[in-house]
């Protein structure tokens, strides 16, 4: 209910209107509030209720816009800075990328570091790689070889090896090798021995022929002319270290019309060091000799020996 104050402030209000007539349009919440009677609060602003109506609306629209921000972000931060995320059902979204595939990359390749390997005698490998897409390529390019010019190597810097002499035709040896000796080689006859010991039945199982071909020929003759074979001694010793069994090394050379032999008794029957250089670059050179005849396919296909040696 209505007191006396606030018929007389209303009756107050609707004689401010008609005074000031049409020299003022007053809003309709005045127009209202006089017509009604009820009264409008003062608070020393002349609020209205329309100024509260849009204040409490913007301020909704303000707390909806906080709370669809809060639920975005719990949404997209995941897949920003998570990866991809399990889907209720338990698979994977696949992750998605901008980088182009390698049917629609316009290839920028830059070449990766070479495989090593002689820069002239042997055959180059490397890759080449997108740096848009990652693609690979692989590239093979055969050895160019040296190109000597003035003696020298513009590649890789050797220096041209001297006209070496041709093989005597004489040129031949024989090697014997192994535990006691059991195995052997003869270049003139081709007759190659895998084991001699009669303990192992039927020996002729055991041997084969063998025929070197001329690069083989001409690189044990290169060994032997560097090595300087003919300053050995006949009996000759290059270590100081035995084992049991022993082995046994016997080569003779034979080329431009001499012959010449070196024996080698109660060597290690495994790898062994020489006592100095020279001794060294003998034993280099007879196992390199051994090398070549043990890795043909003749000395592998014959069987190995029936008796071990202990």
């Amino acid at each position: 209910m209505f007191d006396e104050k606030d018929h007389d402030r209303n009756d107050a209000l609707g004689q401010r209107l008609q005074r000031i007539g049409g020299q003022m349009n007053p809003s309709p919440e005045l127009k209202k509030a006089a017509k009604t009677g009820v009264p409008l609060r003062a608070t020393g602003r002349n609020y209205t209720v329309g100024t509260h109506v849009r204040k409490f609306t913007k301020a909704v629209l303000v707390y909806a816009a906080g709370i669809l921000l809060f639920l975005g972000a719990i949404l997209l931060i995941p897949r920003w800075f998570g990866g991809n995320q399990p889907t209720p059902g338990g698979s994977v979204d696949p992750i998605v990328t901008t980088e182009p595939t390698h049917e629609e990359c316009e290839h920028d390749y830059v070449n990766e570091m070479p495989l090593g390997g002689h820069p002239c005698t042997d055959d180059l490998s490397y890759t080449s790689r997108c740096k848009n897409c990652g693609h690979r390529v692989q590239h093979n390019v055969p050895a160019p070889g040296h190109n000597f010019v003035d003696g020298i190597c513009t590649r890789c810097g050797e220096a041209e090896p001297a006209d070496c002499e041709p093989v005597p035709d004489d040129f031949a040896f024989s090697i014997t090798f192994n535990v006691y000796g059991i195995s052997s080689y003869d270049s003139e006859t081709g007759r190659l021995v895998k084991t001699n010991d009669p303990a192992n039945s039927d020996l002729e199982k055991y041997a084969t022929t063998l025929i070197l071909s001329d690069e083989q020929m001409e690189e044990i003759y290169r060994l032997l002319s560097d090595l300087d074979f003919a300053s050995y001694p006949t009996d000759y010793s290059p270590t100081d270290a035995s084992s049991k069994p022993p082995a046994y090394w016997e080569l003779t050379v034979q080329m431009a019309g001499d012959s010449h032999q070196v024996c080698c008794s109660f060597l290690p029957a495994g790898p062994f060091e020489g006592r100095d250089e020279k001794a060294q670059a003998f034993i280099d050179t007879f196992e390199r000799i051994c090398e070549i005849i043990t890795s043909t396919e003749e000395w592998k296909s014959l069987p190995d020996p029936e008796v071990l040696y202990a």
